[in-house]
């Protein structure tokens, strides 16, 4: 089985806050997440059960842990959290390069992302993460 880990301590204020974003109806169902486990968390409910109940996975959840731990309720609350996975090999300025000239392509001879791709020797979905995250 997985090991326990100890609950989360929230102050009064935290507690109150990530309760009330949790139960609104008009929160990102993202950001409620996110607030269920921080709170489930300070419960003592195991990551396991946590992951069960609010549908993510348990990396996850211990991620969301750690990052309340480490850096406080602004952190878990911020819109970019990072993300889990293997960072990209491609350079940043590599990546600009790319997006940008995928932008020219498009807007100068309106063809398709497939056609770009092609041009920039990348794959379509590469192209598309990029053009997506940037």
């Amino acid at each position: 089985m997985f090991p326990t880990t100890p609950p989360l301590t929230l102050s009064k204020e935290d507690s109150e806050k990530l309760e009330r974003i949790a139960r609104d109806r008009s929160s990102d169902p993202r950001l409620a997440k996110r607030c269920w486990v921080i709170l489930m968390a300070a419960e003592g409910i195991s990551s396991h059960a946590i992951s069960q109940t609010v549908e993510v996975s348990r990396p996850t959840v211990l991620k969301w842990r750690a990052l309340y731990e480490s850096e406080g309720l602004s952190s878990v609350l911020s819109p970019r959290i990072p993300r889990l996975g293997r960072p990209s090999r491609r350079p940043p300025e590599e990546t600009e390069r790319l997006a940008e000239r995928a932008r020219q392509l498009a807007k100068k001879h309106g063809i398709s992302m497939r056609e770009t791709a092609r041009i920039l020797k990348c794959s379509k979905s590469t192209l598309h993460r990029i053009l997506s995250s940037t």
